[in-house]
């Protein structure tokens, strides 16, 4: 529990029956107590340092004083949000992984690397995450608040904010209220990316080639109902190919790096990038605005059409998992974020309902995260190749991933016990699909030799 106390300018309170909100402006000084004590543990992405973090950056150094009008600023939610005088208020947050910065992460990152950049040389700053620039902070934040209080560099520098707090005898519903919020501000670029994409035709293309009984599930259109599936889901998941086509060179130079990790924590650049490589001019045309887009690239088209087996593959990743994590060691019923199913016990970590595969619905006895199969699934690009000018199987996929899914998966056993079990931790570990991939181009080495020892 942390408690810290901001003073808002230009202060306005909008009151509601369940939630209340309070938005204005906050300076640098009132920046530095939300910095010292809340946290962006309550917000879905992992702020890091990037190119929007860097113009956030330059906008500090250059032009402070515009920072308020090109930033949407700091979400922040409080359990507690006690009215002092002078428009000070006292934020208690009580349970971080609710309460603090829900949106905003990377203007918090940025504006904490800037101040730590102030009193520090830069060239000694090597943070880039957001636990690596805390860390600085802490070790320098007498300092910056020695530098804010004394420097007149940041006197017009605000950052819009919100706070939310919940209303009086209304605080039973906040905990289901900020998770709807978080969730929706946090989605907005992703799916307005989706809503763009398919406005412009280009999951046409990809519905096409999904089988039936996956693509009539698909919400290509937001809060289609019935729909199971994410548009982002199956557009992530066709990255793979793709990331195999870019690995060989074969897409657009100037297309974004498809990062694994993104498969997994990525989505919403999932989507972007696959946005980008459907409205290249090198892989696709349309004549009028209004005209359906035709893809031109052969190896597009080719890497599109592995989509009917890659959702069937993944299933099978997910039905296979617990054995072959069983086979290196006992005990995965045993993971607190996995669910059991035997159709009797109910409650603590059993399931009442029977649980089933994203796509295809197969029966499951173990429902858990898809952090812990992501890389697995994503080392499935070891057995693509280009072969006459087309994007194919090296071998039949599903055979494949049954006969080496033992192999596959002790390479992430250790690492799923080194990251505490914890499958957010697993999905976002680059080290894990680098060791999958390795052990998929042994499996591949393994193979080619014993074809080639049939065949003398």
């Amino acid at each position: 529990m942390k408690k810290t106390i901001v003073k808002i300018h230009d202060c306005h309170t909008q009151e509601r029956k369940s939630l209340n909100k309070i938005i204005g402006l906050l300076d640098a000084k009132g920046m530095c107590n939300l910095i010292d004590n809340a946290d962006l543990n309550a917000n879905p992405r992992l702020a890091k340092s990037s190119k929007v973090t860097a113009d956030i950056r330059e906008t500090l150094e250059t032009s402070p004083e515009l920072f308020m009008f090109k930033s949407k600023g700091l979400l922040v939610s409080s359990r507690e949000c006690e009215a002092l005088d002078r428009n000070r208020y006292r934020l208690n947050f009580i349970e971080p992984e609710l309460e603090g910065i829900v949106d905003g992460g990377h203007n918090t990152l940025a504006i904490a690397s800037h101040l730590i950049s102030c009193v520090i040389d830069k060239e000694n700053i090597k943070a880039k995450t957001w636990e690596e620039v805390k860390d600085k902070w802490d070790e320098v934040k007498d300092d910056i608040r020695k530098y804010v209080e004394s420097s007149s560099d940041l006197d017009d520098f605000y950052i819009p904010i919100e706070i939310i707090f919940p209303a009086k005898n209304n605080e039973g519903d906040f905990v289901e209220h900020i998770l709807e919020i978080s969730s929706a501000r946090n989605n907005n670029a992703e799916l307005t990316e989706t809503a763009r994409g398919n406005h412009s035709g280009y999951y046409r293309i990809l519905a096409d080639a999904l089988d039936e009984e996956v693509e009539e599930k698909i919400e290509w259109k937001t809060n289609e109902p019935g729909k199971t599936i994410k548009a982002a889901d199956i557009i992530a998941l066709s990255m793979i190919p793709m990331m195999a086509l870019q690995n060989e060179g074969k897409l657009p130079s100037d297309v974004s790096k498809i990062n694994p990790v993104s498969i997994y924590s990525g989505k919403g650049q999932c989507v972007k990038i696959f946005n980008e490589i459907m409205k290249h001019d090198d892989v696709s045309e349309k004549k009028n605005s209004s005209d359906r887009i035709k893809l031109i690239n052969p190896l597009v088209h080719s890497a599109l059409k592995m989509m009917e087996i890659m959702p069937e593959a993944y299933d099978l990743i997910y039905r296979l998992f617990p054995d072959a994590y069983n086979f290196h060691s006992s005990g995965f019923g045993r993971i607190t974020c996995v669910r059991n199913y035997d159709g009797k016990t109910k409650g603590g970590s059993y399931l009442s309902r029977q649980p089933y595969t994203k796509y295809h619905e197969y029966e499951m006895y173990y429902k858990y995260p898809d952090g812990f199969i992501i890389p697995v699934i994503c080392g499935l690009t070891q057995i693509m190749e280009i072969k006459g000018g087309e994007l194919a199987w090296k071998v039949e996929p599903l055979e494949f991933i049954e006969d080496n899914i033992n192999e596959m998966v002790s390479v992430v056993v250790d690492m799923i016990k080194s990251n505490e079990y914890n499958p957010q931790s697993l999905g976002k570990n680059a080290g894990a699909y680098k060791a999958v991939i390795h052990s998929v181009v042994m499996s591949m080495q393994a193979i080619e030799i014993a074809n080639m020892k049939r065949a003398m």
